[in-house]
């Protein structure tokens, strides 16, 4: 089962467990990842490949899930790396 078909009491928890390891490895940002095919909307497709702070993640506006049947996901994301 994947994440994104998960119960949705579910669903916050791995989202604030995910944000968390990125902010006790230290990472000020992360990158937004869609899944790019003819399913993808175009919410989703439009913030493919951008970078947000961390602390301004926002769940249902510029981090996953972004609506029922969301397929994306994020990365940390250094800018020096």
């Amino acid at each position: 089962m994947s994440v994104s078909k998960a119960d949705p009491c579910v669903q916050p928890a791995y989202t604030d467990s995910i944000l968390e390891s990125y902010k006790r490895s230290g990472y000020k940002q992360y990158e937004f990842m869609a899944t790019l095919d003819d399913k993808c909307c175009p919410v989703c497709r439009k913030l493919d490949g951008r970078h947000f702070r961390i602390n301004k993640a926002v769940p249902g506006k510029n981090y996953p899930p972004l609506h029922d049947g969301c397929r994306c996901t994020t990365v940390y994301y250094d800018p020096e790396e």
